[in-house]
């Protein structure tokens, strides 16, 4: 009857692990929700996108890594 517990007990703990590591990154605390609701605005102001803050950024690289291709992607090209 041990083996059953001991996995019984490893199947616990890794479900404890997997249902730990789906829990937010978000602190609650350093953004509480609003208690009560803001008053609606009877005119629709024009909508506006911030720019993103770029003060350090000198230079983005963007890339792709090009993957091995399949087999249906090689019998593809080769018209196979």
């Amino acid at each position: 009857m041990g083996r059953k517990w001991r996995f019984l007990t490893a199947l616990l703990l890794g479900f404890a692990l997997v249902a730990g590591a789906c829990g937010s990154d978000d602190d609650e605390e350093a953004a509480p929700a609003a208690t009560t609701a803001a008053p609606a605005a009877t005119t629709a102001a024009p909508a506006t996108t911030a720019a993103p803050d770029v003060s350090g950024l000198d230079e983005l690289d963007v890339a792709y890594f090009l993957e091995w291709p399949t087999a249906n992607q090689v019998a593809q090209l080769e018209l196979t």
